[in-house]
């Protein structure tokens, strides 16, 4: 029946719950008047569907509709029939045939009480519906809904809980470890629970007035993040706070922590360990592993390569141009290119070839004797019936046993700093018959005579490298040039006034002749000979502040020692007037000062 005008209803049957509601089925709708009256509707076949839920529709507004004793019946079940109503006989609209509990879509109960002496717990009273609280529903919410609230105790609801002091609400302990949770509440009255992580806490109360103070404390894992909250509630209502304590450290993981291990973890802050390595030459996998030098013709500032760094490690970094970079071209330096080592036969002519290996085992396989079919290379084989590209053949100047074809061997090498060296081989006329630097190889004709200059760009000798020129052999021990006149050499005397003077000499032998004495004529000087008949140059002075003897005329001797950490010398320092100049690493110089 209505409340006084007419209504179209109809009803809705879902097999599940919203939103995904099908398979659904809705009836025809039907006028209700004002007058109570039986009602049927008729449902056809729904062809195996079943329906959990039953919606009921009023397609009038402004109109109460009461709505009693509603069964559905099969046409062909003749059993018990379900009927959901109240089942509460303390309410207004209890239906003794009920034997399902109504529900609203709020999960209220579909019963009508007159007042709070009916209700079956604490809740609300709606016009058309119960719902009892719980601890997000209370007497405040029902209020705002319009309900009637109906609470069975007197306590006045919590209404404020927070920090009292505004000194936080977390605490340490330094004596018991732990970290506290302090929460004040008013009014002074009521329970507090904690929750830390999923966990409950009883928590510990103090009077502080008109405020209830509420505290735990927990040893706290300072690798965890721990999510809090604390409720304090009356039977009237409650109020809650809550919050994050952050982690302050990251957890421990055990595991191999050097990024050059096989095994690295880099999850891992703890090293176990647990460490694997790669044997020498191998990858971890187990492949065998080379590297290939990449500096393709560059060198440093002083001409040197990779092969040359092969040598001396020590110079990786320290010799670095725009062009070349030793740490990234050079395997000694930790550059290059790394690559896994296949082996197998890397000739396409052979029968065996392999064309993912890349370095030759010495195996492969031909159809044809290989070797060398040039009869003009040092190891021509006259057996080979195919060329396998291995022929040699001489240097340029040289026989295949590397004889000079025509002159002596000339090699040049051996030490250090090659790039610093310099020589030239001229004839005993001063034409220049072969120059060159270290490393070298070659041949010169020496035999009308040959004289050797040698030069250091850096100025500190040839750091080790020698010039050889047939069986002599030649050398820079310091400075930045030297010469050797070698067979250009012609002994004899050299002196113009002896009687047996050589013109053609150019290295005096001590073998002058004369037919005056010969000596010092000048009788100011330290070695002045008085039965010299002829001055021969010898003549010796003694020091500007000096006598013969090395003793200071005026004043007592000083030494001024002077160094020079770079060894090519230079600066002076000028002491009671006299100047001393340095060279080399290190000098000497004695002066005369007057210490009085």
């Amino acid at each position: 029946s209505t409340d006084g005008g007419s209504a179209d209803v109809y009803f809705r049957f879902e097999a599940n719950p919203y939103p995904n509601t099908e398979p659904s089925y809705n009836s025809t709708s039907v006028t209700l008047g004002a007058e109570s009256a039986a009602y049927t509707i008729d449902i056809p076949s729904q062809e195996g569907n079943t329906f959990n839920s039953v919606l009921f529709y009023v397609l009038s507004q402004d109109v109460v509709v009461t709505l009693n004793n509603v069964t559905v019946n099969g046409s062909e079940y003749t059993g018990p029939v379900d009927v959901v109503g109240c089942m509460d006989a303390n309410a207004s609209n209890y239906n003794a045939d009920a034997n399902i509990q109504g529900y609203d879509q709020y999960g209220n109960l579909q019963c009508v009480y007159a007042s709070c002496d009916d209700i079956p717990e604490d809740g609300c009273i709606y016009p058309d519906a119960f719902g009892a609280f719980n601890e997000n529903f209370g007497a405040d919410a029902c209020s705002s809904y319009g309900g009637t609230p109906c609470v069975s105790c007197n306590d006045e609801a919590v209404q404020w809980a927070g920090d009292q002091n505004n000194d936080g609400f977390l605490g340490f302990d330094s004596n018991s470890g732990q970290t506290f949770i302090t929460v004040e509440s008013y009014p002074n009255i009521g329970n507090a629970s904690l929750t830390i992580n999923g966990e409950d806490y009883d928590m510990g109360y103090s009077d502080w007035g008109a405020n209830a103070h509420w505290y735990a404390g927990f040893t706290a894992d300072p690798t965890v993040t721990y999510e809090w909250s604390v409720t304090i509630s009356t039977c009237a209502g409650g109020q809650t706070v809550s919050g994050t304590i952050e982690a302050t450290a990251e957890p421990d993981v055990p595991g191999c922590t050097d990024a050059s291990a096989c095994n690295y973890s880099a999850d891992a802050n703890v090293d176990d360990g647990s460490c694997t390595y790669a044997a020498v030459g191998f990858d971890c996998a187990g492949n065998e592993i080379a590297c290939a030098d990449t500096d393709n013709g560059a060198t440093d500032p002083y001409g040197d390569g990779c092969a040359a760094y092969n040598n001396f490690p020590s110079w990786c970094g320290n010799y670095n141009d725009d062009d070349f970079i030793s740490e990234e071209m050079c395997c000694v330096c930790g550059g290059g290119d790394s690559y896994i080592v296949v082996y197998g036969c890397t000739d396409e002519s052979a029968e065996n070839y392999n064309a993912d290996a890349n370095t030759d085992d010495g195996l492969c396989e031909y159809a044809l004797v290989q070797g060398c079919t040039d009869a003009t290379a040092c190891n021509y084989d006259a057996a080979a019936e195919q060329d396998n590209g291995s022929c040699t053949y001489a240097a340029e100047g040289l026989d295949c046993d590397g004889n000079c074809l025509v002159g002596v061997a000339v090699t040049a090498g051996g030490g250090s700093y090659g790039s610093e060296v310099g020589w030239t081989i001229s004839a005993c006329d001063g034409s220049v018959l072969l120059s060159g630097g270290a490393p070298f190889a070659g041949c010169v004709d020496v035999s009308a005579g040959y004289s050797v200059s040698m030069t250091d760009s850096w100025g500190d000798g040839w750091n080790g490298n020698t010039l050889t020129i047939g069986d002599a052999v030649y050398g820079l021990d310091s400075g930045s040039e030297g010469s050797d006149l070698a067979s250009c050499a012609v002994p004899g005397c050299t002196d113009e006034n002896a009687t047996n003077y050589n013109p053609a000499a150019n290295v005096d032998d001590a073998s002058c002749e004369y037919a005056l004495v010969q000596g010092c004529t000048d009788a100011t000087a330290c070695n002045y000979d008085a039965a010299a008949e002829q001055d021969n140059g010898s003549c010796e002075y003694a020091a500007e502040g000096f006598d013969c003897d090395g003793n200071c005329l005026s004043g007592d001797a000083v030494t001024i020692n002077m160094f020079d950490s770079y060894g090519d010398g230079g600066g002076s320092v000028t002491v009671g007037g006299v100047t001393a100049t340095n060279s080399g690493t290190s000098s000497a110089t004695v002066v005369c000062v007057d210490l009085s």
